[in-house]
């Protein structure tokens, strides 16, 4: 943990969590404190989100566990955790567009005919990436929305993390595709969700006195586009003007 600590990570990601013990899910997460680290966990089962809440997790990835809702053991472990006196907020990034991505392009798959997908790569990579979208396979995104909206109405920190690498999910889309699937096929409003990839990015992270929304004080990060982003989020796939550290770059 302290070579972790010492690299610069800023959390800690743990997998398959239903297979620790107790005694070390409580020694990750002690050894964390000590070194001032997040730690998180995959939501790939129940027992993962069950036993990490009990054991003071600051959050969780994915949403996996099948199609449908989140199980009712999943939902009481989280609200039980949430409603405790001076229990630690819980954060969760649901990365539900890297599957929705995969299902509209098996409907269309015009958008992989945009050039500026492989525009900066060198010809045998922009080859060996268009190879790997020749057949794109098939995925059951059913209840997605309803594990998206089970967590805003629990009153957790939603996170925005767009899956990027995930096949057919490029990096050039992801994430203002994550924002757009939240709003326009899961009825998230749209300012929670720009919200969830920037204030409470930064908050969850523990740098919200620092970068996340823009205040006097506050690390100028700032992107902008042309028109209203507040209407249409998918103008997010087409930046104008990029502020980094106070300096236009774009």
């Amino acid at each position: 943990m302290q070579r972790l600590a010492n690299a610069g990570v800023n959390y800690v990601l743990v997998a398959d969590v239903e297979m620790w013990t107790a005694e070390e899910l409580e020694a990750v997460v002690s050894e964390a404190r000590i070194r001032g680290l997040q730690v998180h966990a995959y939501a790939e089962r129940p027992a993962d989100v069950v036993r990490g809440a009990a054991a003071q997790f600051d959050g969780f990835l994915g949403t996996s566990m099948g199609i449908g809702p989140f199980p009712a053991e999943v939902m009481q472990a989280v609200t039980g955790r949430l409603t405790q006196a001076g229990a630690r907020p819980i954060a969760w990034t649901p990365a539900i567009s890297a599957v929705l991505n995969l299902e509209s392009l098996r409907q269309n798959r015009e958008p992989l005919d945009d050039p500026r997908i492989t525009a900066e790569f060198p010809e045998l990579v922009a080859a060996d990436i268009k190879g790997s979208l020749a057949s794109l396979p098939a995925v059951d995104s059913s209840g997605l929305c309803d594990k998206l909206r089970q967590l805003d109405e629990a009153k957790v920190l939603l996170l925005l993390g767009s899956g990027a690498g995930a096949p057919g999910h490029l990096h050039s889309r992801a994430t203002w595709q994550e924002i757009d699937f939240w709003v326009r096929q899961c009825g998230i409003p749209v300012v929670r969700a720009v919200r969830a990839a920037t204030h409470d990015a930064a908050t969850a992270m523990g740098v919200g006195h620092e970068t996340g929304s823009i205040s006097p004080g506050k690390i100028a990060d700032i992107i902008a586009v042309r028109g209203d982003a507040l209407r249409d989020p998918g103008l997010l796939q087409s930046v104008d003007v990029v502020i980094k550290r106070g300096r236009r770059v774009r």
